[in-house]
């Protein structure tokens, strides 16, 4: 096994431990976790959308939410995979939550009947 190849797979195989633990309440491996991706996922965020400062809420925002709800995650193969997929849902549902908000504040004001 070369030596690139051996590393890569500790590396991987102390995320999956890291993961584990995070998911138990191992508050220093969600912080190891956090720290190995926050600078990659807000760079692949910011591919998605333009405000820096929305994507760096919803990078924020997921972290907060896999904390909340760490009892209740799934295992995975691939904690990187993972976290991209979730940052990259994240933003889209922000950003459609943010489309209703607008247009249900339209429709407010139609039925208020401001526009006339």
């Amino acid at each position: 096994m070369s030596s690139q190849f051996s590393d890569m797979y500790v590396q991987n195989n102390d995320l999956d431990n890291d993961w584990r633990a995070f998911k138990s309440g191992d508050k220093e491996a969600f912080s190891r976790i956090y720290h190995q991706y926050i600078h990659a996922l807000l760079k692949y965020g910011y591919k998605i959308h333009n405000n820096r400062s929305f994507v760096e809420d919803c990078v924020q925002e997921l972290f907060i939410e896999l904390w909340k709800t760490r009892t209740n995650l799934s295992d995975t193969t691939s904690v990187k995979f993972y976290l991209f997929q979730a940052v990259r849902y994240k933003i889209i549902r922000k950003v459609n939550q943010e489309l209703r908000v607008d247009f249900l504040s339209i429709e407010e004001c139609d039925r208020l009947s401001l526009w006339h």
